[in-house]
């Protein structure tokens, strides 16, 4: 008998215990394999990791929704939103989803008995009966466990992820890991679509805290001083913000990096050892980056009119780089920085990619028929914006009222 994320149901083959074991188990192999340790513990840890049980999948239909909250619970919402499943008629069509575990025990929740051997997944919660399933339980394998990803596109396994993100992904509370899993699988218009609600949504304090769950749902009430109070803003007629009453319940740094991550996710992933760039991304999205990746590498790269225009790995250890192809199904030229110029190493194609680098190396990237003289770098000139940042309701600083 285990838990999920902060349950109150005890389930066997919990998803949750499956997906950090298999990442615990395989970090322990990768730093025994590099540190020459362990050797006996490292057999032992393989064979258990090779018979661990199986995700629990199960179909379920194609059709779901959010069911409209009863008269007696205006405050539905948060972390509580169920999502119901349309009952599956012989002939119609379903679709496998992640499913947490087998309930398991006499556990209860609040007096709702739910019975031994039903499958669990996080959709169930229902604040009408007192069932609560935290969110997130159902992607664990996505994050943070790393086990499925754009490195397993086109199998089973990628496809109940895409299924089980769509169907469960309510992003219901600002904690949600649901926008990274987006990010992950390269849901861009979905991803998209959650970038742009989110800060509506729990970016409501003017000092970077976030709150917990949707303006205006559960434990949040616009009207309930107890919570939150609206409180005029200097020098600005008629404007007023929110302010937390309830600092343990509202005010939350919990939030933020949820959507930091997704940002950076969206634009350069490399948690499996493969580096993808713009993974994540509407067609139409433009602009530039640089941020660290796992190897020790940092990676700039451009994009512009639908594709990457080019990439720049800096090497800080000298390990080899693995890569998907930036331009896929086409060639591309591989450079090195020599000094003074950039000296053409190859032209590589396939879908991944490994070549080798130096220690403090920099290799630039390009697409058919670009060469490095061609590159124009923009520069910028102008003062940085110090006053509130704004978009919508959503706000960051405040004037200074003097």
């Amino acid at each position: 008998e285990s838990q999920p994320y902060e349950g109150v149901l005890r389930l066997r083959d919990t998803l949750t215990d499956l997906a950090h074991a298999r990442q615990v188990f395989r970090t322990f192999l990768e730093a025994s394999a590099l540190l020459g340790e362990d050797g006996d513990l490292r057999a032992r840890v393989r064979e258990v990791l090779d018979n661990l049980a199986g995700y629990l999948t199960f179909p379920v239909s194609t059709q779901y929704e959010v069911p409209k909250p009863p008269e007696h619970l205006p405050n539905w919402g948060g972390d509580a939103v169920p999502v119901r499943f349309k009952e599956v008629k012989p002939g119609e069509p379903t679709m496998p989803v992640w499913f947490l575990g087998y309930k398991v025990g006499t556990s209860s929740t609040h007096g709702q008995e739910i019975p031994d051997g039903t499958l669990i997944h996080e959709g169930m919660r229902d604040p009408a009966l007192h069932i609560w399933i935290f969110t997130s339980t159902n992607m664990a394998p996505i994050f943070p466990a790393n086990q499925v990803g754009l490195d397993q596109v086109g199998t089973p396994e990628f496809a109940t992820a895409v299924n089980t993100v769509k169907a469960l992904g309510q992003d219901s509370a600002s904690f949600s890991l649901y926008i990274i899993a987006r990010a992950r699988l390269g849901l861009a218009e979905e991803l998209r679509k959650s970038l742009a609600n989110w800060p509506q949504s729990f970016q409501i304090f003017p000092n970077g805290f976030t709150h917990y769950f949707r303006k205006g749902g559960s434990q949040v009430a616009d009207d309930d001083s107890r919570l939150l109070k609206r409180i005029r803003v200097a020098d600005s007629p008629g404007e007023s913000i929110h302010w937390p009453m309830a600092l343990s319940n509202h005010h939350s740094l919990e939030g933020g990096p949820m959507l930091q991550l997704a940002v950076n996710e969206m634009l350069l992933q490399s948690y499996s050892g493969t580096l993808r760039v713009f993974p994540a991304v509407t067609e139409a999205w433009e602009g530039t980056f640089r941020l660290h990746a796992v190897g020790r590498f940092v990676v700039s790269a451009a994009r512009a009119q639908g594709q990457a225009t080019s990439v720049v790995v800096e090497s800080r250890g000298g390990e080899p780089c693995r890569l998907a192809n930036p331009w896929p199904g086409q060639r591309f030229s591989l450079y090195q920085w020599r000094g003074h110029n950039w000296a053409r190493v190859q032209e590589w194609e396939g879908e991944v990619v490994t070549f080798a680098t130096e220690a403090g190396g920099l290799y630039l990237l390009l697409p058919p028929g670009k060469k490095p003289e061609e590159l124009n770098p923009a520069h910028f000139t102008g003062q940085p914006n110090q006053g509130p940042k704004t978009l919508g309701q959503a706000r960051l600083g405040m004037p200074k009222g003097f």
